[in-house]
């Protein structure tokens, strides 16, 4: 089986270099935004924190472990494994997304990988001897030395990741699909490469939530194509996206389309949901629109209560609502 190649592909001549460099530029003000934030964390705060190694492949890797209050070794909780953006690190993710207030209040254990060099290798052939390391066996080897350090329940391992992190993420959810209960991606689309790769694959079903602003500039809502050094890359447009994705989990037409942004939410969000595919999985786009490829504080949108709340609480309703298979 293959990609469907009737599908529109926007190619722009870009100036790559350039685009990287802009990318570049915003990851390092959000990356200096954590270390002054970092710098006024309390103490107390860092209680429950604890930094890990492991050897992959003959590389170290680095990792933050992040407990919620009262963990109890007895009882055990869902894991959510969060991706950086490139030239960010785990600390950086962990403050700019304020994800351990969300894991606290639901009794789920956070682990903050780093990434070799700031970057996650979501396309390259793997080569440890040249500093290109194999981050999906890196990912498979860090879920099992969590297990075998707490208590974790392996039907509730979630991915999300932002920019990089999210290519990263889409990539996980293909060839960890027997592994991760749901992926949550954060201003990402994947690589054509990660897309027919999944297709290749046909892995079991695993329910995607996107965060998208239409006015993204690192992964432009219309999509792209690219030749770099005779190699095809690109990224989705969100139609291809959200047809992609939900011929990938068998979902069926139509989806369902509403405006989610609350009152006082100063940008507005549409949300397309397909909810009824196999093995009770979804695919859900948050649509931010006039946003751009920043971290989105300040949408607000309506939980599932009907209550006011930030896109971090809607994916962790989204995480509430699956687990691995369905079980």
């Amino acid at each position: 089986m293959r990609l469907n190649a009737n599908l529109p592909i926007i190619v722009h001549n870009l100036d790559t270099n350039r685009q990287k460099k802009v990318n570049t530029v915003k990851h390092f003000v959000i990356f200096l935004i954590a270390l002054l934030l970092g710098a006024t964390l309390p103490v107390a705060a860092q209680d429950n924190m604890s930094a890990g190694t492991l050897v992959h492949d003959g590389l170290e890797r680095s990792y933050l472990t992040v407990l919620p209050p009262g963990y109890d070794a007895a009882q055990p909780a869902p894991l959510v494994i969060v991706l950086h953006g490139a030239t960010m690190d785990g600390v950086s993710m962990m403050l700019v997304s304020e994800f351990n207030e969300s894991a606290a209040a639901a009794g789920h254990i956070l682990v903050y990988p780093n990434g070799i060099g700031g970057r996650w290798n979501s396309s390259a052939e793997p080569d440890p001897e040249n500093n290109i390391p194999d981050d999906v066996g890196f990912v498979n080897a860090l879920i099992d030395e969590m297990a075998a350090n707490y208590a974790i329940d392996l039907n509730r391992v979630y991915v999300t990741g932002y920019s990089n992190g999210g290519r990263m993420a889409y990539k996980l959810g293909c060839q960890m699909a027997d592994r991760v209960a749901a992926v949550a991606v954060w201003a990402a689309t994947p690589r054509f490469q990660t897309a027919q790769e999944c297709v290749d694959l046909n892995p079991a079903p695993v329910p995607y939530l996107i965060i998208w602003g239409t006015r993204d500039s690192a992964f432009p809502w219309q999509g792209y194509a690219v030749i770099e050094e005779g190699v095809l890359d690109g990224a989705f447009s969100a139609s291809q996206m959200m047809s992609f994705l939900p011929d990938l989990n068998g979902c069926e037409r139509p989806s369902q389309t509403d405006i989610v942004a609350a009152e006082d939410s100063p940008v507005n969000v549409i949300r397309d949901s397909f909810t009824t595919c196999q093995n009770g999985v979804e695919v859900t786009l948050y649509a931010l629109i006039d946003a751009d490829h920043s971290w989105p504080v300040r949408p607000v949108v309506l939980l599932e209560n009907g209550e006011p709340g930030t896109l971090r609480e809607a994916a962790w309703e989204f995480f509430g609502r699956h687990t691995r298979g369905g079980e």
